[in-house]
């Protein structure tokens, strides 16, 4: 939705909570806290994306910038194995990959000639600018305001208020998560990396 972004929550939070004072900062950490507890280990369908790779060098690429974990790579259709980057670099053969950190990915080919290299993986969820829009969709955002407000309570030591909106937001979530989730259920990542967080986290 157009307007969907950090700014519209801020702007709603403060509403809610009657005090335009408040520290935007503070409600943007607070936002950020909200959507990595609402995510948490759940492999959500608008986490997905696939980075496709035409030109890849030899047997490395550079991971994008909203990088979070990975789920599967294809070298010219075929899938490759992942094994850890220890491993990868005492002995790998064709097929495998590793990721170093959150900035490559190493693999090695089938053949001399590789010419695309598709990689599918989940995005870092933060919310940096004011302008940025979060990655849970729209009509879901009442998470996000329930879980600022839950945390804006508790700078407060409005507790009562505090455990109200929590209740109603894991509500909210688990409703998403019917609607979003089924049908991973039974699926793991295959590859996963530390997430740098931002922000006040409580």
């Amino acid at each position: 939705m157009k307007g969907y972004n950090c700014r519209f929550l801020v702007d709603e939070v403060k509403r809610r909570i009657n005090d335009q004072e408040y520290s935007d900062d503070d409600i943007r950490g607070f936002l950020n806290s909200a959507q990595l507890e609402v995510l948490g280990e759940e492999r959500y369908p608008f986490l997905e994306k696939i980075h496709r790779f035409d030109s890849i060098g030899e047997g490395e690429v550079i991971l994008p910038l909203d990088y979070q974990s990975t789920f599967q790579v294809l070298l010219d259709g075929r899938v490759l194995e992942y094994i850890p980057y220890e491993r990868y670099l005492k002995q790998s053969t064709a097929g495998q990959y590793t990721i170093y950190g959150d900035k490559r990915l190493f693999f090695r080919s089938f053949s001399e000639n590789p010419a695309r290299l598709e990689h599918f993986y989940l995005a870092k969820p933060y919310i940096m600018e004011m302008d940025d829009e979060p990655i849970i969709p729209y009509e879901f955002m009442e998470v996000l305001i329930l879980g600022a407000l839950y945390r804006v309570e508790q700078s407060r030591d409005n507790f009562d208020f505090a455990e109200m909106h929590h209740r109603h937001q894991d509500e909210l979530i688990l409703s998403m998560k019917k609607r979003y989730c089924m049908r991973h259920q039974d699926v793991r990542n295959r590859a996963r990396v530390r997430a740098n967080g931002m922000g006040r986290i409580y």
